[in-house]
């Protein structure tokens, strides 16, 4: 269920280009206007979530290991294979939601219309997270409010940082199948046994280019500004 919200402000769109740990250390809470960022990693690399760490299993020759400041499991992130997009909203934004676990039900039927306009159907996952031990160790290994999936696998993975100033969604999805060899790597003796195997099943990939999703999430975003659902603030 929608609602119109009314006076949204306009959207901010952004680019920048670096590495993986360059671009999770930018400071975009406490902004007033809502914003939407592309990020292009330089390098591969893998990025844990704010509990982890990691303790590799081998040495990872040109592979960053940056840290985010969301939660949630390990991310693998490539210049040519995945899309990273980072939504900022203030807690002024007609869009917020004290809510945590609905919180980002909105901005995952903003993937789902993206991906729709390329042909591709996928779902938001409304009901309760499911994670556990896996997931805890790689995003892309359980499901939780607001990411996309489709028949069984994740095409968008969803992790949220919220602070007094507002909430950064930090949002990836495949165009090409990941290295999940690197993380579960990365993780060494961290990563749970079987992970990999998960990781097979469950990693969905988005069959289009990288720039054909950028661009249609840039109009679904945009047409998305009137509505959010309509869940209790």
């Amino acid at each position: 269920m929608s609602e119109v919200v009314a006076g949204a402000p306009p959207w901010s769109a952004h680019r920048r280009a670096g590495s993986a740990g360059e671009l999770h250390g930018l400071d975009l809470l406490g902004a007033p206007a809502r914003s939407w960022w592309v990020f292009d990693v330089d390098a591969p690399a893998v990025v844990l979530g704010s509990a982890q760490r990691a303790v590799p299993a081998m040495d990872l020759v040109d592979v960053e290991i940056a840290q985010r400041r969301s939660g949630g499991g390990a991310v693998y992130l490539s210049p040519d294979g995945s899309v990273w997009i980072d939504v900022v909203l203030p807690r002024s934004d007609p869009l917020w939601l004290d809510d945590v676990s609905h919180a980002a039900l909105w901005l995952g039927d903003v993937w789902v219309s993206a991906l729709a306009a390329c042909g591709v159907h996928g779902e938001v996952h409304h009901g309760p997270a499911q994670l556990g031990d896996m997931a805890a160790a790689a995003c892309f290994a359980g499901v939780a409010p607001g990411e996309v999936v489709a028949g069984g696998r994740k095409l968008v993975g969803v992790s949220q940082r919220r602070t007094r100033g507002g909430a950064r969604f930090q949002c990836v999805a495949y165009t090409a199948p990941p290295d999940t060899a690197v993380l579960v790597a990365s993780l060494g003796a961290n990563a749970p046994d079987g992970l990999a195997s998960v990781l097979a099943e469950r990693v969905g990939v988005v069959p289009v280019s990288a720039g054909s999703l950028v661009d249609a999430f840039g109009r679904a975003i945009v047409d998305s500004r009137h509505h959010r659902d309509a869940e209790p603030r």
